[in-house]
């Protein structure tokens, strides 16, 4: 049994859908949201490392909200489930000090007022199974990985430096060595990043 659960949880092994679409919440609401629980001094860095651990953890997160519904007899209902608590440690170790607390001053545990921050945004961005989703199936969709394309940035790729280095140049600034419409457009692939379209830009000496 042991070998069947870890086999479910390979890249590849199960039957679920490539993935489920990226939440459409607007800029609003999301700020909303991070103004309300962060630190006025946190990071953008820690914010959105905030954001992509709920989004990229649908499995932990369905099993707190399980804990959270009393959906057969037997259920023992856990408002604050161990699941839950487990992610709200491993970001107030991660991402909270004294000198750059994680979240506003309040009178609320630390670990408490994390996973609330954790239940709000995964309301804000439509990924909290509700109770009728859970009790539907045994695999349901919102298991499934977030399709992160949507958020894929643009790269153009250009010389490394930002002038000429022959001696006649003198360091000259670097001009576009090609009109649009002939500018290639690539696919590039970065460790296990795969990265298109893409565009290689020519430069040439200004002289």
């Amino acid at each position: 049994m042991l070998f069947w659960f870890l086999l479910t949880l390979l890249p590849g092994a199960s039957a679920h859908n490539p993935g489920t679409p990226f939440p459409n919440i607007t800029f609003r609401p999301f700020a909303a949201i991070t103004e309300l629980h962060f630190d006025d001094n946190v990071s953008l860095a820690v914010v959105l490392a905030f954001l992509f651990t709920v989004l990229r953890n649908p499995s932990l997160l369905t099993l707190h909200y399980r804990r959270k519904q009393k959906l057969v007899a037997s259920d023992m209902v856990q408002p604050a489930s161990n699941w839950g608590l487990f992610l709200a440690d491993r970001m107030l170790e991660a991402w909270s000090s004294a000198q750059q607390p994680l979240l506003r001053p309040s009178n609320v545990p630390h670990q408490a007022a994390t996973l609330t921050a954790i239940e709000d945004l995964a309301v804000g961005l439509r990924i909290a199974p509700s109770a009728a989703e859970l009790s539907v199936s045994a695999n349901p969709a919102f298991l499934d990985t977030i399709d992160e394309s949507p958020i894929q940035h643009l790269l153009v790729l250009t010389a490394p430096r930002p002038h000429c280095i022959t001696a006649a140049c003198q360091k000259r600034s670097l001009t576009r060595g090609s009109k649009d419409s002939d500018v290639p457009t690539v696919t590039v692939i970065s460790g296990t990043q795969i990265i298109t379209p893409a565009w290689v830009l020519a430069g040439k000496c200004s002289l």
